[in-house]
């Protein structure tokens, strides 16, 4: 059971009390980093330090005036291992969000997966421009895993340019494995990161790829081979188009 101070510090948290809290935070028992017992807004119990609380009941001056503390850790992780920023991402609270990137707020992948997962695009999009997603990486096939199943146009057409090699991730009978950058990227619907795999030569070989592998309920982001042949299709008038403008200039 909380003690009355810990009860006072909770409930400035959870009403966003800023005269309260700071009153509490004046005070020679105020830790910043004590885990307090409270219910979250869906009386779920947790166990965090005070932060947590008032990120999780979206009360912006709260959160600014405990980050206002020397003491004060913007990445600190509560007993589940969640930061503030993994949780306002949970949330949705797009304005929670930007102050705790403001503050210094480190971007993980978890974070952005709490966003993506619930539907907070807006904030998926906003943590992938902020995200060094292939820290600490250094085999090519992890990376060019990971920037087909993200999206990142920019790290497939590095590799590609770096000479990256598809066909190791071919069957025996020519068919691309169901765990290879080209079925990741369809999979996770990523449309501009399959128009670079076409551009760079694996266009033949796509079709024959397992589109239509044996799952109960298929993504609602995966491409289907219809797609996939559109997609091939513009990719192809795009280059014609690009090869008869070159041509006319070398002959004009």
């Amino acid at each position: 059971m909380a003690s009355a101070s810990d009860a006072k510090l909770i409930a400035a948290c959870k009403e966003g009390n800023v005269s309260t809290l700071k009153e509490l935070m004046q005070s020679d028992d105020f830790e910043w980093k004590k885990s307090l017992q409270w219910l979250d807004k869906d009386d779920n119990e947790m166990d965090t330090p005070a932060i947590f609380v008032a990120v999780d009941y979206g009360h912006m001056d709260a959160v600014k005036l405990l980050l206002e503390v020397e003491s004060a850790d913007i990445n600190i992780k509560d007993s589940n291992d969640y930061s503030p920023l993994q949780l306002a991402s949970f949330n949705g609270n797009m304005e929670m969000v930007q102050l705790l990137l403001e503050h210094g707020a480190v971007v993980d992948q978890d974070a952005l997966d709490l966003a993506k997962e619930h539907g907070h695009g807006d904030i998926a999009t906003l943590l992938r421009g902020k995200i060094d997603f292939y820290v600490g990486m250094e085999d090519v096939d992890d990376i060019m895993i990971k920037a087909s199943r993200e999206g990142d146009v920019k790290k497939v057409q590095e590799l590609i340019a770096d000479g990256y090699d598809f066909g190791k991730w071919k069957d025996s009978d020519g068919t691309y494995q169901e765990y290879s950058p080209i079925y990741v990227a369809m999979k996770n619907g990523h449309i501009e990161v399959i128009r670079e795999f076409l551009q760079a030569g694996v266009e033949a070989e796509l079709h024959s790829t397992h589109f239509n592998h044996d799952v109960a309920t298929p993504p609602a982001t995966e491409l289907t081979e219809e797609q996939i042949a559109t997609i091939a299709e513009e990719t192809a008038k795009e280059e014609e188009a690009e090869g008869k403008e070159a041509t006319e200039e070398a002959t004009s």
